[in-house]
């Protein structure tokens, strides 16, 4: 229904070729959909905004739809979440298909079910400024992965829901070091806990520039609160740190405030919600609304 409702819209007015932004999400037109709509958005020469996920394209609908609009010159933000991108035979076509597009920054590809095979769709996409990855299968392989994302201007990354665990993450952090541009990173749910989430701090002391760290749920409990806290603090510039839906315990709160608030000379946002139960990681996706806001169902009292 989508792509001829887009053509009944370009054919009946002709300021439509001038759309802006276009969100076809949660439309349900699989690969021969994605097909039909590529003809259509090969007109709308001013798009800046395309936003197409959970439409079930799959790989092949997806290459097909990049290969559409590589043309258009004014694309930065391109959507492409919960579309089963993951394992597609064309994944490496659909990665050279993306690196065509000229004014590229913001790239979203969560929850498509990618491991190892995400490589191939983000090395060479030289101007991203915006890479969200959460809620894949990145696991063991984040490290591989971010070995090729151009380093020069990423300043927001999304590792959200990964698999990343504590035996994985020094590598990780490794390659997160050359990251200089980094201002926001998201890791997480993931089962990162006290000791992987001190390695990983101690490799982001050397990206300079990072002001936002996202550590929601990720198995942190009321003794570590000390160690995460000092190592915390050794990000001289962070200004907003969150810890929410970690069992930290309501008790220490004021101890977690004293810690940050004595290292961290430029904290301004610090997020501790639902710090008083037990948690599990849940595995499933981060839920996201239009506004790009996270949400997820209260945990069990």
């Amino acid at each position: 229904m989508a792509p001829g409702l887009l053509q009944r819209v370009v054919d009946g007015d002709h300021s439509a070729r001038i759309l802006t932004s276009v969100d076809l999400s949660a439309n349900r037109f699989g690969p021969d959909g994605a097909a039909a709509l590529s003809v259509v958005l090969g007109h709308l020469s001013g798009l800046r905004e395309l936003r197409i996920s959970e439409t079930g394209m799959k790989a092949e609908g997806a290459l097909v739809l990049v290969k559409s609009i590589v043309a258009l010159p004014m694309l930065n933000t391109l959507d492409l979440s919960f579309n089963g991108l993951g394992g597609g035979e064309c994944l490496p076509d659909l990665g050279a298909a993306l690196c065509l597009l000229p004014r590229l920054t913001d790239l979203r590809l969560s929850a498509n079910k990618l491991g190892s095979d995400t490589a191939v769709l983000v090395n060479g996409l030289t101007g991203l400024i915006r890479l969200d990855l959460s809620d894949n299968e990145l696991g063991w392989n984040s490290a591989s992965v971010l070995a090729g994302v151009p380093r020069s201007c990423l300043k927001i990354l999304d590792l959200s829901s990964n698999n990343i665990s504590s035996e994985c993450v020094q590598s990780l952090g490794e390659a997160l070091e050359s990251f200089d541009a980094l201002e926001e990173l998201r890791i997480g749910n993931n089962l990162l806990q006290a000791t992987g989430t001190v390695q990983l701090l101690e490799c982001l002391r050397r990206v300079k520039y990072l002001r936002h760290l996202d550590l929601r749920l990720v198995g942190l409990g009321s003794r570590d609160v000390g160690s995460v806290g000092a190592a915390v603090g050794e990000l001289v510039g962070i200004s907003e740190v969150c810890l929410s839906n970690n069992e930290l315990g309501q008790e220490t709160a004021g101890t977690i405030i004293d810690v940050l608030g004595k290292h961290c000379l430029v904290l301004s946002n610090l997020d501790l919600s639902n710090i008083r139960r037990k948690h599990q990681l849940s595995g499933e996706p981060i839920q996201r609304s239009r506004s790009g806001a996270e949400n997820r169902a209260p945990d069990p009292a």
